[in-house]
This record gives structure tokens, C-alpha cells and sequence, in this order.
């Protein structure tokens, strides 16, 4: 229907949805069709703001498939587009994408990655931008700096995010947001003595109901 329409914008802005839906599925490799079909089909229709994301998209899609090369480049393009975003001259249906989106997308990529520093800085710029966001945006960027710090073995400082995180997340009814806390609290289990993860396997339990060990 959007290509029938001949408004390649919203065309692009669909891919987008499309593409958002096949990295969530784990399709990765239909993450980057998606997203170079957007960005080629449009030619210059895209707003900024839609080409930062697809290219977002894709750097972490590149990271799960290792192509190191093909993530950088993705998150080079991110970045080198994120910076022409001129918030009055974006289609409403691009408000997602806010100050703060780019560092969330890219740390996660890294992180998939194994490169720990240089995604724990970009998380960590995420979260100083969250009060910029809507809600379901700090409770991912919170979960991702505490993925990180978990990685990096610093389970206290994960927990204590990760207890941030739950505080965000309260009242919220989203599968995929209960699947975004299970990750994190698996891995601070993974990456604590036991201690650290007590509280936080208590609040999930309260909050979803799914009884989680504490190891």
C-alpha cells in the first residue's frame, strides 16, 4: 500500500518497521536486505532521522552475523546521518528516533562484538541523554549499559542499573520488554557471586511474576 501510495518517505518508513521486525526475530540477514532496500529505494526521500535508524539496524545486524567491517561501516553511515536530523522538518512517524537512540543501537552491536569499552562508553552516553526519551527508551538503554557492565564482570554496578531499570519498567505490559529484563538479569547471574543478583531476581519475580534463581 505505502509503495502504491508513491510516497517513497512512508515507503521507507514501512522497510523500517519490517526491518525492526526481522532483527527482533533474529533474521539478520533480512535486517540488512530490508534496510539496503530502504535506503536505495528511496533514494533521497528518507528523512535523516529514517536513515540513521536503518543503518543502526544494520550495524547490529552485521554484529551478529561477525562482519565486523560491514558493523563499522553501518554505524559510520549512523553516525554521519544522525547529525543532520532537523527535528521540524521529520515526518511525525520518526519521533522514535531520539538523542540517545544511535549510542544505544551501537553499544549493543559492539557488545555482540566483544568490544566491552567502547560499548559500555556509548551505553553510558545513551543513559545521560535518557531523560530525553519516552519510557520504553530508558528501560533499553538502562538494560544495555547493564548487559555491558555485566560483560566486563562488574555485577554490582549491573545490578544497580539493572534496579534502575526495573523502577522504569514498572506498570509496563510488553512481552518484549519482559524478555529485555530476563536477558539482563541472566547476565548478571552469569557474571555475580550470587549476592548481586538477589534483589534483582526478588523485583522480577514481583513485577512478571517469573520466579528467577539467584546463583
Amino acid at each position: 500500500m505505502a509503495k502504491a501510495s508513491g510516497d517513497r518517505g512512508f515507503g521507507g518508513y514501512v522497510m523500517a518497521l519490517l526491518t525492526n521486525q526481522a532483527l527482533y526475530l533474529g533474521r539478520n540477514r533480512q535486517v540488512i536486505q530490508y534496510a539496503e532496500t530502504a535506503l536505495r529505494g528511496a533514494g533521497g526521500n528518507l528523512s535523516a532521522a529514517l536513515v540513521t535508524d536503518l543503518n543502526s539496524l544494520q550495524a547490529k545486524a552485521y554484529a551478529r552475523i561477525g562482519d565486523r567491517n560491514g558493523c563499522h561501516a553501518a554505524m559510520a553511515r549512523a553516525e554521519a546521518a544522525v547529525v543532520r536530523i532537523q527535528p521540524d522538518q521529520e515526518p511525525p512517524e520518526t519521533s522514535y528516533v531520539q538523542a540517545g537512540l544511535v549510542e544505544t543501537q551501537h553499544a549493543d552491536a559492539l557488545r555482540t562484538l566483544g568490544d566491552l569499552t567502547t560499548a559500555r562508553a556509548y551505553a553510558q552516553q545513551s543513559v545521560d541523554t535518557a531523560a530525553f526519551s519516552h519510557t520504553r527508551g530508558r528501560v533499553h538503554r538502562l538494560a544495555t549499559l547493564a548487559t555491558v557492565l555485566a560483560g566486563q564482570g562488574d555485577a554490582e554496578g549491573a545490578a544497580s542499573t539493572a534496579i534502575q531499570m526495573l523502577d522504569q519498567a514498572t506498570g509496563m505490559e510488553s512481552r518484549r520488554i519482559q524478555e529485555r529484563i530476563i536477558s539482563v538479569h541472566d547476565a548478571i547471574t552469569t557474571a555475580s557471586d550470587g549476592r548481586a543478583s538477589a534483589e534483582l531476581s526478588e523485583r522480577i519475580a514481583d513485577m512478571t511474576g517469573t520466579h528467577l534463581r539467584a546463583r
